[in-house]
């Protein structure tokens, strides 16, 4: 019995020692496993509540870029592409706030009023300049200004523009004609 018992002493000895390190590295694999998982759903799941909120019509909420691996790519990739919508999606809705008021009033100070505040908010510029050749006063141009600090500037020109040959940069187009004071100062 002895002599069994001596050669069955490391079957033992490795059962003993075998089942907890294999449990052991078992526990070691699921929590490997959890947090290459958790690596993965994470960047996914910001990248689902930011289409949440795209759907929403939210286009200010970028989702964080943490890494710079593939979901990190993706992540950049996809709030440029919200950025691009959110513009689409203001322009949109700058003409038909333009078109709505074109067609509700006769008021065309309101109508360049909400086109200024409208180009204004697309372009997000300093400076935003219309010129409107009206029918009841065909010799001249309506110039309204806006700063981007909300000040509206109004005026007349004494004659119409004729912008066929006008210079591509506002800044050389100004200088090409006679701008009153106020607006050369704004540009």
């Amino acid at each position: 019995a002895t002599r069994e018992s001596a050669l069955l002493d490391p079957s033992v000895n490795f059962h003993k020692t075998f089942l907890p390190i294999a449990a052991l590295s078992v526990l070691l694999v699921l929590l490997l496993s959890l947090v290459e998982v958790r690596r993965i759903l994470v960047p996914l799941h910001a990248v689902l509540d930011g289409m949440r909120r795209v759907a929403a019509r939210d286009f200010g909420s970028p989702v964080p870029v943490t890494d710079r691996d593939e979901f990190g790519q993706m992540a950049e990739s996809f709030n440029a592409m919200t950025a691009q919508l959110g513009l689409h999606f203001r322009t949109l809705s700058a003409f038909a706030e333009i078109d709505r008021t074109i067609l509700t009033t006769v008021d065309i100070r309101q109508v360049a009023d909400i086109a200024l505040d409208c180009i204004h908010e697309i372009s997000r510029i300093k400076v935003v300049s219309l010129g409107l050749l009206e029918a009841d006063s065909p010799g001249c141009t309506k110039v309204y200004l806006r700063a981007d600090d909300g000040t509206t500037l109004r005026d007349e020109l004494p004659r119409a523009l004729d912008l066929a040959g006008a210079d591509a940069s506002l800044r050389k187009w100004s200088h090409s004609i006679r701008l009153p004071g106020p607006y050369r100062a704004m540009l």
